[in-house]
């Protein structure tokens, strides 16, 4: 049995909902069974056991009005997508940007003798033969 934990008190959070695990790819004739295969086959319909499922799965794949309201699904999960990428490399790109400011800088102080290699690799957490390479 799975249960919800709050990790400050230790107690159990309810939602109100039940959540059910199956495998999609278990054939042994439940309705569970047939129920998944009727999501994970693209041409699997059981209106007797599943009517509302099938009968929205076939106005989704087979209408005009569905196969618009399925574009613009995909559409927003594209652009949500597109914006966490986004916004993944702009802080990616921060970081990296102020490590090599950092070097940068440091760099220009070990040139201009105000600052040692050994000091200016400690600081960066390299290896001081590595600084005078990047120096050289």
């Amino acid at each position: 049995m799975l249960g919800r934990v709050v990790r400050e008190t230790g107690g159990i959070a309810g939602s109100g909902l039940r959540e059910v695990y199956v495998s999609a790819l278990a054939r042994d004739g439940s309705d569970v069974a047939a129920l998944m295969g009727a999501f994970e086959e693209a041409e699997a319909y059981d209106e007797t056991r599943f009517p509302a499922t099938s009968g929205e799965k076939r106005r989704l794949r087979h209408t005009k009005e569905g196969r618009g309201t399925m574009s613009r699904v995909v559409e927003e999960i594209r652009a949500v997508g597109r914006r966490e990428g986004i916004e993944m490399g702009r802080a990616e790109g921060r970081i990296k940007g102020k490590a090599e400011g950092r070097a940068e800088a440091l760099g220009r102080l070990v040139r201009d003798g105000l600052v040692d290699a050994r000091a200016a690799a400690a600081s960066l957490g390299l290896d001081p033969e590595e600084v005078e390479r990047m120096l050289a």
